[in-house]
């Protein structure tokens, strides 16, 4: 299991850095083979703003974009990603930047136009792409929330936080989650944790005035239950959420499957999440899969 060092520490005291619990918890319970930070290596990666953009005059698909980067001028970059357009926030390598395979951004010409630096997809920076979210998979990615131009991009995109190895063996279950993982360090350092729990407050009409649960074999689920959550728009998740997820090794998709799975991050609990208007006759059948029956998942990915 990946753990976010920083996560953990708003769970429990840790009173020491990530590699020295690593050592620790190695050592007292369960393994952890390795620390990682995205960061590493990389440097002036900041969150820019495209002010505007036009068609580079020698391409028939790069733009050139003036960029905000937080400083006194705009900044001209050529950009070929097909999603970009003006009044995005964006992520931009700056000349003498660092970002993924140690590749160095200088400032020079594309077709023959200054390009003063890159505006650039989650991947180029270091993230793999079993988290980039598919929305931006060809493109650069697009931050959904107003920042200041010039801002550490590291820092907004969790890219410090230190990611735990959390080697969990079958005996380990409870520490699937990051609430079981807060008591294991809390019990190796002497700490207990401390969670914000917020009590559920019901309203409106029961869940059962809306579906009902059809369980075939009791055995495989002895409590199967529900809610049911009214205006809900589907979207981007917020920042904080997706770095969350991405940290944790799980790709953002939207607010409702995000959110889904970070209460399984955090509950060690899996949860899911179902379009009310496509429940058939308002009942949730729970069964086994039958031989050779396909599943398609949210991502569009069909196995058996």
């Amino acid at each position: 299991m990946d753990v976010s060092y920083d996560w953990l520490t708003e769970l429990v005291d840790v009173p020491v850095g990530p590699e020295e619990l690593a050592d620790k918890v190695s050592r007292t319970g369960i393994e952890v083979p390795s620390v990682t930070r995205r960061d590493e290596g990389k440097k002036k990666i900041v969150v820019g703003h495209i002010e505007s953009i036009r068609m580079h005059p020698n391409s028939d698909h790069m733009h050139i974009c003036m960029v905000d980067t937080g400083e006194d001028e705009l900044r001209q970059i050529v950009c070929g990603a097909p999603n970009v357009a003006a009044g995005q926030t964006v992520i931009v390598a700056l000349p003498g930047a660092r970002i993924a395979n140690n590749q160095k951004i200088k400032r020079g010409k594309l077709r023959g136009e200054v390009s003063d630096g890159m505006i650039c997809a989650l991947q180029e920076i270091g993230f793999s792409d079993s988290v980039a979210p598919k929305k931006y998979a060809d493109g650069i990615y697009v931050l959904n929330e107003d920042i200041k131009p010039g801002t550490d991009a590291m820092a907004v995109l969790g890219m410090h936080d230190a990611v735990l190895d959390f080697d969990i063996t079958p005996n380990r279950a409870d520490a699937l989650g990051m609430r079981g993982v807060a008591w294991e360090v809390g019990a190796t350092y002497g700490n207990k944790p401390h969670f914000d729990d917020q009590p559920v407050v019901d309203d409106g009409q029961p869940v059962g005035d809306y579906l009902q649960v059809s369980v075939d074999d009791p055995d495989d689920a002895p409590s199967y239950n529900l809610r049911v959550v009214t205006g809900v728009h589907v979207q981007d998740s917020p920042l904080w959420l997706q770095r969350r997820l991405w940290n944790a090794g799980i790709r953002p998709l939207n607010n409702i499957v995000d959110i889904t799975n970070y209460i399984m991050l955090y509950f060690g609990q899996p949860m899911h999440a179902f379009d009310y208007d496509k429940v058939g006759n308002g009942t949730v059948r729970v069964r086994r899969a039958t031989d050779g029956e396909a599943l398609t998942t949210w991502t569009g990915r069909t196995g058996h």
